[in-house]
């Protein structure tokens, strides 16, 4: 990294994650993927934030920013898109998966990306410099854990 987005291609940054997700508590299980308008920054990224979300629980509060505006269906995993824009065209763009998962192998990152793009959400000129994992925690959470995980970007 960083790739720019113009040049995302399937297969091109892949994921595996497996975690462990108790049954009480409100939280989900997300990766955090950062995109910017130049190849490098000293801030915070300004090319907008795509959410994909593995599961969540905790009621109807815990749902992405904005609204469901789109469904994708793309290696076997059902998403509806959740759109929330901000002052100066910016995008939080989150992938929610129709039927929660505890694991994903080879989890194409890019083809999602690259499907965001298409959709005008994010900037084909703009940059993905970072990737993260993990749970946002509302409440509970006692058991929710990382049990592997693995990032792939291929040349």
């Amino acid at each position: 990294l960083p790739v720019r987005v113009s040049g995302l291609k399937p297969g091109l940054v892949t994921s595996s994650w497996v975690t462990s997700q108790p049954p009480e508590g409100a939280y989900d299980v997300a990766y955090d993927v950062w995109f910017n308008r130049a190849p490098v920054t000293s801030g915070a990224p300004d090319g907008g934030e795509l959410m994909i979300w593995l599961a969540h629980r905790g009621g109807s509060q815990i749902a992405p920013a904005g609204t469901p505006v789109a469904h994708l269906t793309s290696g076997g995993y059902a998403f509806t898109i959740w759109l929330w824009s901000g002052p100066g065209g910016q995008h939080r763009i989150s992938y929610v998966m129709d039927r929660p998962v505890q694991a994903v192998r080879d989890l194409d990152l890019s083809a999602i990306a690259a499907d965001a793009a298409r959709r005008g959400y994010l900037s084909p000129a703009s940059y993905l410099l970072n990737i993260q994992a993990g749970f946002e925690i509302w409440s509970g959470g006692r058991g929710l854990s990382t049990r592997s995980f693995a990032l792939s970007v291929r040349p």
